[in-house]
């Protein structure tokens, strides 16, 4: 169960992420960006596990996104992000996910310094996330923390035995 406290830090953060994504119309982008591209020719088999392998087909517009199950109570969409230290969480779907108990205060663990690719420094809390599913595959104890989209980072990729970009078939695919 949540302490009072934290339901208060939930409803002030949840707050201020309404009134900036509104102010802002980044939710609308953020909407866009993690919908799967509807394609008639992607093969059955993408983002599914095939033996130890799991394919992800790259989208028209690039971007590599999984559906990805968390603490096993919701599924999201994330963009896949090799340049991001740990698994980033949509702040909105992280506060869903701490009013639901599926995450708790203690497994929040302070807040860290991220580099942005632009140089810029952001402070980001952290915690714990108990579970993510890709396919037939669970990862456990990941490092996550909360932010602006939701996004697979080293935390999550690190924990595969390889992962790698093949190119010449426009997928991710990821070894277990």
């Amino acid at each position: 169960m949540l302490s009072a406290a934290t339901k208060n830090r939930w409803n002030v953060t949840v707050n201020a992420v309404i009134a900036l994504v509104l102010a802002l119309g980044s939710f609308t982008a953020w909407h866009k960006i993690t919908q799967p591209a509807p394609s008639a020719s992607v093969p059955a088999d993408w983002g599914k596990s095939v033996g130890t392998l799991i394919r992800v087909p790259r989208r028209s517009d690039g971007l590599y996104v999984v559906s990805v199950r968390i603490n096993n109570e919701l599924t999201e969409n994330f963009i896949v992000d090799s340049g991001a230290a740990d698994v980033q969480i949509f702040t909105l779907t992280v506060a869903s996910l701490s009013l639901k108990g599926s995450i708790q205060d203690s497994d929040f663990t302070g807040a860290k310094d991220f580099g942005m690719a632009n140089g810029a420094t952001v402070t980001s809390e952290t915690f714990r996330i108990r579970s993510l599913q890709v396919g037939d595959v669970v990862v456990k104890n990941v490092a996550g923390s909360v932010g602006s989209v939701s996004l697979l980072g080293q935390s999550f990729l690190s924990r595969f035995k390889s992962w790698s970009i093949d190119n010449a078939r426009h997928e991710l695919l990821l070894q277990y």
